[in-house]
């Protein structure tokens, strides 16, 4: 029987029954003892273990409920419960709110991804090169791009010592520095709400009279189905030769939306196959006997239209940002065809996880565990390690100025059409040069809505 539930097996927003409340807190006068002995947080902690036991994928691996310490604030506890030899990506986060409005593509913040690096020949000083702005953003209206490098935030000049992200969670800031053609800027921008538009770029290139398809995608949501089919239609009815999707600012979200754009791209789409099949625990299992009368959770291929079937191989651009249904559509699509990746590992994310906020508005904050393991049709998953999916090209997107995406001279770009069109090693081109970034991430304006390494 196919896994019928979508909701489980995806991005989504549980509201959870929370306990009784406890009695207040005892308090006392010695600091110190309070710290120890004070129950502030046991309310808190109860309902997060409660709700792990249920949904957390490996809660058979948490310790007894007595032998944890609710002493601690929630978001220390939660990081008692997790299985850390399989488990790098379930977090806490104090605001709920935050963590909704970016999973449902409406956040509030500047709209802007940045990687910090280092100044050639002085590893003490630092600076932020833009790498992605939002379509519709505050980033984007105030003139922000990709490629711009920043120096300065509120007049502060950048350094290895400098607290970004703390700045950041600002609601306005001042950003100084210079675009792509030498000319400054400086720009003071403010956090607003806005609609994502995860669509960055899709385009056809010709190369050596090939037709190449290239489709930059930014995150998974509910309400893009119809903007996804425009695309495919676009590229099916032009009849590309290859295609080429860029997933390294991708970091997952609602997984039947992933379901639908490896449905879109698979060689040979069948609808009666299976996609990928998922593994719960002992509960989740048992709840999917009752209702199904098995255990195995599978999910089908999706029936599209525009589906480019046709097509024996695709390419892949990642990053270490690439997480989640990213990782799945690639997992998924390995089972089927040939498929190409160029640029660093992905995350290492081979779960689905599921949002649990508490529906009395007692507790702020919100937790997003593990809650189910997937595989894919052979029985496959490849990127359930902290490598990721190594990629078949190993490229380091290091070499500045940032092109535009979708821009034939764009590094990753540039070697996956060079992979396409017999493969040269030339990365050279004009006016370029090579930096030291400081991690290999594309760092959010406010924050990383999934964890780093």
């Amino acid at each position: 029987m196919r896994f019928a539930i979508i909701s489980i097996l995806s991005w989504v927003i549980w509201s959870c029954s929370k306990t009784e409340p406890l009695p207040a807190p005892t308090q006392k006068n010695d600091s110190t003892a309070t710290i120890l002995t004070s129950k502030e947080f046991e309310d808190d902690n109860t309902w997060i273990y409660q709700q792990m036991k249920i949904n957390y994928r490996w809660e058979d691996q948490m310790p007894e409920e007595s032998k944890t310490n609710k002493l601690l604030p929630p978001a220390e506890y939660f990081k008692t419960l997790i299985y850390k030899e399989k488990d790098w990506f379930s977090y806490f986060h104090h605001d709920r709110n935050e963590v909704l409005n970016f999973w449902n593509g409406i956040p509030v913040a500047f709209g802007f991804r940045y990687r910090p690096f280092y100044t050639e020949g002085n590893i003490k000083k630092s600076k932020l090169v833009i790498s992605l702005v939002d379509k519709g953003s505050p980033a984007e209206k105030s003139g922000l791009r990709r490629g711009d490098i920043v120096t300065k935030i509120n007049g502060i000049t950048l350094s290895n010592k400098l607290g970004i992200l703390k700045i950041l969670e600002q609601n306005t800031v001042t950003l100084e520095g210079f675009h792509v053609n030498n000319q400054t800027f400086k720009y003071t921008i403010s956090k607003s709400k806005y609609q994502v538009d995860p669509i960055l770029d899709y385009r056809i290139i010709t190369e050596n009279g090939r037709k190449i398809g290239y489709f930059a995608f930014g995150q998974f949501l509910s309400f893009i189905d119809d903007d996804l089919t425009r695309v495919f239609k676009y590229f099916k009815e032009n009849h590309i030769d290859d295609l080429i999707v860029d997933l390294r600012f991708n970091p997952g979200g609602f997984t039947p939306n992933s379901e639908m754009v490896a449905s879109l791209i698979v060689h040979n789409l069948n609808p009666s196959e299976t996609m990928f099949g998922a593994i719960t625990n002992t509960f989740q299992t048992e709840q999917y006997f009752k209702r199904f009368g098995t255990t195995e959770a599978l999910r089908g291929w999706v029936p599209e239209t525009y589906n480019l079937g046709y097509l024996p191989r695709v390419f892949m651009i990642t990053s270490r940002s690439s997480c989640s249904s990213s990782e799945l559509i690639i997992s998924a699509l390995k089972a089927k065809m040939k498929v190409i990746t160029v640029g660093d590992n992905t995350f290492g994310k081979s779960v689905i996880s599921t949002i649990l906020t508490d529906e009395t508005d007692k507790f702020p904050f919100v937790i997003i565990p593990a809650y189910s393991s997937y595989y894919n049709a052979k029985g496959q998953s490849e990127n359930a390690r902290t490598e990721g999916f190594i990629p078949d090209y190993k490229t380091d997107d290091n070499i500045l100025p940032f092109f535009p995406l979708g821009d034939a001279k764009e590094t990753l770009l540039k070697k996956t059409l060079d992979i396409i069109s017999n493969y040269s090693d030339n990365q050279s081109v004009s006016g370029t040069y090579q930096v030291i970034f400081r991690d290999e991430l594309h760092h959010y304006d406010s924050h990383n809505p999934f964890v780093t390494k």
